[in-house]
């Protein structure tokens, strides 16, 4: 089949290997916008990847980037601005708040997210704007938030919210092989097991241990089988969510208002940890004014806004403490609360100008964060100021 979005032939018929796309999502999203009433799409309701995967892939990630000493809190020109198809009146489920039940929808101006997110979540003062303007992002292997950096929609984030780098790529792989191991460990057990058991039932051998009868002996077969399932079934998740994680482009992004639109990753930076990501549909987005980190001075009070721990559209404030060489990059310090969850969301100061891009925070301490300077974002948006 070929694949509609990117022409790569394959012999599969529901997602493209290459660029990610399922394709019958994308022949809706194409049937709407022939009509000329594109909105954003419904997705699935988000699910706890965690409880039904490898709980020690994730452990294993944290881990990972611990050596370095800090904690993730996890080119193409920018293409002209299209036009605008009539504003429809369409419905898009939200989320709750709490985390994940679809809740009954409500309809809205679907192409005008600007005027819509005026209307149900009208903001009182600066801050309140560029929360509007901020975004929860949900991929097939974690969480993350963004912003609109234009009314073109187009959404500035962390390349660690999108994608799992190859170290940690590696590093997953290596474990799942070590998980395989063990299972076959365990599968042989079970077969030994089972081969004594077929004999003492058969009168050819006999239990060594007095204090072991064959009844247990029986329970223990039980048991390990049953382990040996759980073990392959955790390693199955794994492998097909690190699979997604590497090759879907698509995501899930959550509004302020708890709009759900699909989107899918735009490009990604090789040089630093940013990522362009946009919703399917020609919509307006409220979007944050770009300020100068050059013109921060020290003690400035600055904002953070984001998902921390999946609590949606939170702010927190502190203030700028200077800037700092990590590697070869330079990056914006500050004692506001960074979490996970915070990862790819604005650093902005009280004018509600975005600074910075929140990134991560110094392992073991409090209230050391770090944000990339919104000026090198320039590197996937020429066209910033």
């Amino acid at each position: 089949m070929k694949c509609p979005k990117c022409g790569v032939e394959q012999a599969g018929t529901e997602q493209c290997s290459a660029c990610g796309v399922i394709f019958e999502k994308y022949r809706r999203y194409q049937e709407r916008l022939a009509q000329g009433n594109v909105a954003g799409t419904p997705s699935a309701p988000a699910t706890d990847s965690g409880g039904s995967g490898l709980k020690w892939v994730a452990i294993l990630v944290v881990a990972v980037a611990a050596l370095a000493g800090f904690v993730l809190l996890r080119g193409k020109d920018v293409p002209a601005e299209r036009p605008r198809p009539a504003v429809t009146e369409a419905a898009v489920p939200s989320r709750s708040p709490e985390g994940g039940a679809v809740v009954t929808p409500e309809p809205y101006a679907g192409n005008d997210l600007k005027a819509q997110l005026a209307q149900k979540a009208p903001p009182a003062n600066a801050i309140e704007k560029a929360r509007n303007a901020t975004v929860f992002l949900q991929t097939n292997w974690g969480q993350g938030s963004g912003f609109f950096i234009d009314e073109q929609c187009t959404i500035v984030t962390n390349r660690h919210v999108v994608r799992l780098s190859d170290r940690d790529v590696a590093a997953i792989e290596a474990r799942i092989r070590e998980g395989r191991a063990e299972a076959n460990s365990i599968r042989t057990m079970i077969d030994s097991n089972k081969s004594v058991y077929k004999k003492i039932k058969n009168g050819e051998a006999r239990l060594l241990d007095p204090r072991i009868t064959l009844g247990e002996l029986e329970q223990k077969i039980k048991y390990d089988e049953e382990k040996l399932a759980k073990y392959q079934q955790d390693i199955e998740t794994a492998e097909q969510e690190l699979n997604n994680s590497r090759f879907s482009s698509t995501l899930s992004i959550i509004l302020a208002d708890g709009t759900n639109l699909d989107g899918s990753i735009d490009r990604v930076s090789d040089e630093s940890d940013l990522a362009i990501v946009r919703p399917f549909g020609n919509v307006r987005c409220p979007a944050i004014p770009v300020g100068g980190s050059e013109m921060l001075h020290q003690g400035d009070k600055l904002f953070t806004i984001g998902s921390p721990m999946g609590i949606r559209h939170t702010v927190t404030s502190g203030i700028y403490s200077g800037s700092v060489k990590i590697g070869e990059s330079t990056m914006l310090q500050t004692d506001a609360p960074i979490n996970p969850g915070n990862s790819g969301g604005p650093l902005i100061n009280e004018a509600g100008q975005v600074v910075g891009v929140n990134t991560l925070v110094l392992n073991g301490a409090q209230g050391i964060g770090f944000a990339i300077p919104i000026e090198q974002t320039r590197q996937l948006l020429p066209a910033i100021n």
